[in-house]
């Protein structure tokens, strides 16, 4: 299914090997802009949407970005060229944060997109005024 899917978008000589049940792409990089995750937004990205809908702010979730360190950012705002990330306290480890989190950071800013990174807890406690704020602090 895998090795199908790939080859519908362009991937040629694709090896494909297993393990177990799991099917390992050898080119995994270019592969995970084809990936369809995460299956549901969590609940900080779904209050993050709930606020931007409040604000009538045009936004896509989980975009391809396509730097050295690759990934669906959480929420991109094609009109401001922002993204927005929602960090869980406990898988971004709050309050240090993670390595790749600043490595993705930097190689987001050097390529022009304007970032905003919200730790859950932040999240939990925001209203579009608080976001709004930082709307304008990033613009501006």
């Amino acid at each position: 299914m895998i090795k199908k899917i790939l080859l519908n978008n362009g991937f040629n000589n694709i090896t494909v090997k297993t393990n177990g049940n799991n099917a390992i792409g050898v080119n995994t990089k270019k592969h995970r802009r084809y990936q369809v995750l995460p299956k549901k937004d969590t609940s900080i990205e779904v209050k993050m949407q709930s606020i931007l809908d409040e604000l009538n702010i045009k936004f896509i979730t989980h975009k391809y970005i396509d730097i050295e360190h690759g990934y669906q950012c959480d929420i991109f705002i094609p009109l401001l060229n922002l993204i927005i990330e929602c960090d869980g306290d406990y898988w971004h480890k709050r309050p240090y944060g993670r390595k790749i989190d600043v490595i993705r950071s930097n190689e987001l800013r050097v390529s022009g997109y304007k970032l905003l990174r919200f730790w859950e807890s932040e999240i939990k406690v925001m209203d579009k005024n608080d976001l709004l704020l930082k709307l304008k602090q990033i613009i501006t």
